[in-house]
């Protein structure tokens, strides 16, 4: 399998992973895709080439508190 095709199956099996939670398993709702963020993207920052400003961990935090 191509590096291309696994990472597309590695984000279904994610999305798929935070979908199961809480209502339409087609969709995330907005806390899942909050928990999505902060746990599959934010958790592992320091270990990888992409680089989130804090502006953005700001937009995700006002969301949330909304």
């Amino acid at each position: 399998m191509s590096k291309l095709l696994t990472a597309i199956c590695l984000i279904k099996e994610t999305f798929d992973k935070y979908a199961k939670g809480e209502g339409d398993e087609s969709t995330l709702t907005k806390g899942e895709l909050t928990q999505l963020i902060k746990k599959e993207l934010l958790g592992d920052v320091s270990r990888t080439k992409c680089k989130i400003t804090d502006v953005q961990m700001q937009s995700v935090n006002n969301k949330e508190n909304k």
